[in-house]
This record gives structure tokens, C-alpha cells and sequence, in this order.
């Protein structure tokens, strides 16, 4: 009887609340709409509102059609163009829907004010005679933006030299060696390269220091161009922060020197990027720290390289590159002098060709090592790369005239090496993986 009743005053309680709910809906007086969310630019807006009776929670909601007028807008200064970079005009940018806009909310198409080649950064020069011996130049402007010269009305200038003894003038255009086009700082060396014709003569006049962030920043020398130190020092500070490609271009003359956090780590020069068509010859060049290459050619000449206070090598030959090595002394860090990448992909492994020079510490053979001259104070290790056990076995191939004052050992106590003589009996050096013993 008591379980007949409860279930009685339950479906009695029921009933009155649906009751109660239906009577509410039948005599809901709605307030006015308020906002929630204001529709923007890109984005749908949101309204309720709510029944008068306080004893009732109903609330309506509706959605705020996007209103394509309402932007976030905030200020942008104008940035002048000067001869070698854009500029900005003055305007409004919408953070929501990424459009601009003028001063009175009209939108604006392009933002971008062009390069104008008639606006420099111009720097005194002062006169310096000429002689039979040495070539002058007559008081002009300097740019320190693209390295151009001018005269003192701001009118194009070649170089000009007249000699006082025989009176004879000669005259250039700025990019040639003997008229270089100067740099002082690190920002005038980015300008004046990105702004270089090909074939352009690029000189140091002092001292400078990198300080662009690792890969960051990439001098790509123009066409057949060189890079002249002028026989200054550079300070790189980060890691990766000196990288210098080109298509047949020259590094030389100078010192390189690192400034890292870890005085121990990193390069003090990367050369080759992501570019095509990447050959750079470097000359007569002083570091401290080593070089990296990838996805270049690159050929060394009379340079002392001494990475002895590194933990990596004076050379490494990166993918996709090829490091020729014709003179000069190479002192290598902790691990080794040389080294290179190794693939099953020949394409995108690294090569050694050594010709000449001085090499202090092991030279580490990978995939493919050729050596036809140089002395080499420690061992030529030829190492094996496994890579999913597939056995990339280390080749080096000796010329037959020096091959006897080389020290050839294996890496690894599971591979032996394996000699043959090529067509013109030089020595070929290969791993082979040991057989099992009984």
C-alpha cells in the first residue's frame, strides 16, 4: 500500500512541474535583446534575452549576422623605401581579417612603396690624390646602403684618379676590384649584397661582427662575385649566423673568429644553402672554428683553418656537397680533422678530394674519400655507416705516389679493409664486413 502511494505523490509532483512548465511558456513576456558577443569582420555575433517572470529562466538566443565593417584595426607606421629595401606606407591593419585600410577606414590594395633608386644613404668622402703608384679618388658621397658613389650634387659618380705626375685620369664604374664597393658594418654588407650586379667586387674596410641568428641570414653572393675581407676580422657570434653561397663566387682574404656562448660548438663558417647551383672558392682565409658545407662545391686554397679549440672538425663535408682541398693547413677539433655525410643516396652524401695541404688529426673516409697529395699527421680512418642494416661500406681511393707515407686504418672491429688497384694503379681502400669465425 505505502509503494501504491508513493508512486502516486511522484507522478502527482511530475505532473504539476509540467504543469507549471507549460503555464510559463504560455505567459512569457521577453525583455530586450542584449549583446553578448558583437559581430565582427569575420566572426558571427551573439544576442539573448530573458522572460520578465523571475520565476521563470527562460532565455532566448540569436546569432549576429558578421559584420563585415567592424575591424580590429590597429596603426602602422610608414617606413620610408630607400635604394635597396621597400617601404611601408602609413595605414591601419585588421588583425581579424588581415586587410588595410586608410585613415578613413577605405581599404588599401597594396602597402608596399617600391625600392626607389634615388634614395640614398650617403656618406662623405674626402679627397685623396693620386700618384704614379697608387690610384686616388676625388671628394664624393658614399652609400652605404648598395655601395654606389656619387658626387657632391647626388649625380651618379665613377671612380676618378688623376695621377700628379703625368697628369693622366682614369675612370670606372664601382664593383671592380681596383674600385670596390665598401662595406663597413654587418647591415651594409647584407645591403650591399642583396643590391650587387653580377660579377661585383665586395671589400671590407674594417673590422665587423656577425650577429644574425643561426641560418638566418644567408649572403648570396652575386654571380661570379667576390667577398673581400680586405684583411679584417670577422666576429661571427651565433652559431650558423655567417653563411655565404653563390654561383662561382670567392671568400678571401682575412680572419674569421667565433664568439659563441659554448666556445666549443658550432662552425665559424657555413657555406652553401638551399640555392642552386652552389661553388665557392675560399682563399687565403684565417679561422678559428671550422667550415661547414653543404649542397656546394667548394674548393680551399692557401687558408689555415684551426679548430683545435672545437669539438668538431676543420672540414665537413655536409650533403649534396663536394670539398676539394688544394693547400693550406687544416688543424681539426676534438673528433677529427675531416669528415663527411654518408647515405645510401650518393646524392646526398658528402665528398673529400684532397690535392694539397697540411692536415692535423684523423681524416675520417665515409662514402667515397680521394686523396692525391697533402701530409697528414694521424690516421685516415675509413668508417662504416649502418643505416637499417644496410652497410654503406667507406671507399678511399690513394694516389700511388703517396701512399705509402699513409697510416689506412678501419673504424669498426666488425669490418676489414679490402684493396684494389684502379686502371692507373692507384690505390682503392673499400670496407667489407668480416666473416663470421668457426
Amino acid at each position: 500500500m505505502k509503494r501504491k502511494l508513493t508512486i502516486v505523490i511522484l507522478v502527482v509532483a511530475v505532473l504539476s512541474c509540467l504543469a507549471t512548465l507549460v503555464a510559463c511558456q504560455h505567459k512569457c513576456t521577453f525583455g530586450e535583446w542584449q549583446t553578448v558577443k558583437e559581430a565582427t569582420c569575420t566572426e558571427q555575433g551573439l544576442k539573448e534575452r530573458y522572460c520578465t517572470d523571475s520565476s521563470c529562466n527562460k532565455k532566448e538566443e540569436e546569432k549576429i549576422p558578421v559584420n563585415e565593417n567592424n575591424h580590429n584595426l590597429q596603426p602602422v607606421d610608414g617606413v620610408d623605401s630607400t635604394c635597396t629595401t621597400e617601404g611601408t606606407v602609413a595605414h591601419q591593419h585588421c588583425t581579424l581579417c588581415g586587410k588595410n585600410f586608410d585613415g578613413n577606414k577605405n581599404e588599401i590594395a597594396e602597402v608596399t612603396i617600391p625600392t626607389d633608386s634615388t634614395k640614398h644613404n650617403l656618406q662623405p668622402v674626402s679627397k685623396v690624390d693620386a700618384t704614379c703608384e697608387s690610384d686616388g679618388t676625388v671628394e664624393h658621397n658614399h652609400c652605404t646602403l648598395c655601395g654606389k658613389d656619387f658626387d657632391t650634387d647626388g649625380d651618379a659618380k665613377n671612380y676618378v684618379s688623376t695621377c700628379s705626375a703625368c697628369s693622366e685620369t682614369k675612370s670606372e664604374n664601382a664593383g671592380s676590384e681596383q674600385f670596390p664597393l665598401l662595406v663597413r658594418n654587418e647591415d651594409e654588407l647584407k645591403n650591399v649584397v642583396n643590391s650587387a650586379a653580377e660579377s661585383s667586387y665586395i671589400k671590407l674596410t674594417q673590422n665587423i661582427t656577425i650577429t644574425a641568428k643561426m641560418y638566418a641570414s644567408v649572403l648570396r653572393l652575386p654571380d661570379n662575385g667576390t667577398l673581400d675581407l680586405g684583411e679584417n676580422t670577422v666576429t661571427v657570434k651565433n652559431n650558423g649566423g655567417f653563411l655565404v653561397e653563390g654561383t662561382n663566387v670567392t671568400l678571401q682574404n682575412g680572419k674569421i673568429v667565433t664568439d659563441y656562448e659554448d666556445p666549443k660548438e658550432g662552425y665559424a663558417v657555413f657555406i652553401g644553402d638551399e640555392g642552386e647551383n652552389n661553388s665557392v672558392t675560399v682563399k687565403n682565409l684565417q679561422t678559428k672554428g671550422g667550415f661547414n658545407v653543404y649542397n656546394c662545391n667548394a674548393t680551399f686554397y692557401d687558408c689555415t683553418v684551426d679548430a683545435s679549440e672545437h669539438t668538431y672538425y676543420a672540414l665537413w663535408a655536409d650533403q649534396h656537397s663536394t670539398i676539394t682541398v688544394e693547400s693550406g693547413e687544416y688543424y681539426g677539433g676534438e673528433i677529427a680533422c675531416i669528415h663527411s655525410t654518408a647515405n645510401e643516396d650518393p646524392e646526398s652524401t658528402g665528398y673529400i678530394v684532397l690535392n694539397g695541404g697540411s692536415f692535423y688529426g684523423k681524416v675520417i673516409a665515409t662514402y667515397c674519400t680521394t686523396i692525391n697529395g697533402g701530409t697528414f699527421d694521424s690516421d685516415i680512418v675509413l668508417t662504416v655507416v649502418d643505416s637499417n642494416n644496410i652497410h654503406i661500406h667507406a671507399k678511399l681511393i690513394v694516389n700511388k705516389d703517396i701512399n705509402e707515407s699513409l697510416n689506412i686504418v678501419v673504424g669498426s672491429a666488425t669490418y676489414e679493409i679490402v684493396t684494389s688497384r684502379d686502371a692507373n694503379e692507384n690505390f682503392i681502400y673499400e670496407t667489407k664486413l668480416k666473416e663470421a669465425s668457426n
